[in-house]
């Protein structure tokens, strides 16, 4: 038996209600309630929803030409492809299986709408960007659930990485204070209004944790660690502990039958939903988070004789 454990520093006034981000931004509530009415709501995004409609196919003409974007592969969704804009917009695509090859090499980076809209370049008609959160109408029944590595919010499927932890509790006191249920220009009142949380916002089908290549087929590899890939802060680490003899073997066969897609990006990616699924289903494996926020991390590893 092994006992590892991580303790790290920690400034009480890191759960205050503002702090700051990479790019010295305030991120902080600008109305003192979180309760209001879906006109508010309407008029507060107005311009926002106003620049574009809620479907398109130029890229160019919906997204300012100085933003930037990065590329998030999406699983098992109808839109293949995220972008999540350096100025808030975030749009998934919607694109054909023979035009998809072609980006492995461009996942999460950072892009200019030019370099982007080129890389469509020969399947313009196989191509539809979809501005997310954008049709009014659409509305959610929003739970929230506590969990090892991340809280998310179910029937949205979205998750919140500041390591301040300042989104998830004030979303969550937002859902609730609104009765468990947000249109989508509530969610953008919260996101880009509110808070900048938009910043730190990803879904639990967005694949963005790279795994190690090469190590991980071994039976005796009982922990290993993956990326995160984050668009705004620092990236971190995940820690994957096997209880079981055959756990990790588990873990990666159950991957690459879920639909891997290893041969587009190169590497070993995961998604938020797939761990949440697997460890559901057994408790082989235990996943924490590295030193964040001063929580301590303790790890008990059974090793084979």
């Amino acid at each position: 038996m092994v006992v590892l454990i991580c303790i790290s520093a920690w400034n009480k006034t890191d759960s205050a209600i503002s702090f700051k981000d990479d790019t010295n931004n305030d991120i902080s509530f600008k109305n003192e309630t979180f309760c209001k009415t879906s006109l508010e709501s309407i008029g507060s995004i107005s311009e926002y929803k106003n620049q574009t409609a809620c479907e398109f196919t130029n890229l160019k003409q919906t997204v300012e030409q100085s933003s930037r974007g990065m590329l998030y592969p999406l699983h098992k969704s109808k839109e293949l492809v995220l972008i999540k804009f350096n100025d808030s917009n975030l749009i998934a695509i919607e694109i054909r299986s023979k035009c998809l090859h072609k980006l492995g090499d461009f996942f999460f980076r950072w892009l200019s709408v030019h370099d982007i809209q080129n890389l469509f370049g020969n399947c313009t008609n196989e191509v539809l960007f979809r501005k997310l959160f954008c049709d009014p109408i659409v509305t959610y029944n929003i739970s929230y659930n506590e969990h090892e590595i991340f809280p998310y919010f179910s029937n949205v499927g979205l998750y919140f990485t500041d390591e301040s932890n300042f989104c998830t509790p004030r979303f969550r006191q937002f859902v609730k204070t609104n009765n468990d249920w947000l249109n989508n220009n509530d969610i953008n009142f919260f996101l880009r209004n509110i808070t900048s949380c938009w910043k730190y916002m990803y879904f639990t089908n967005q694949v963005n944790i790279e795994l190690p290549s090469g190590s991980l087929t071994s039976d005796e590899n009982h922990f290993f660690k993956g990326d995160v890939i984050l668009s705004y802060s620092s990236g971190f680490q995940l820690y994957f502990a096997s209880k079981q003899e055959f756990c990790v073997n588990q873990f990666l066969s159950n991957l690459f039958s879920d639909g891997s897609n290893e041969e587009a990006l190169g590497a070993h990616y995961i998604w938020y939903d797939y761990i949440i699924e697997f460890t559901s289903k057994t408790d082989c494996l235990e996943v924490k988070t590295e030193c964040r926020r001063g929580i301590k991390i303790q790890f008990t590893l059974y090793q084979t004789e």
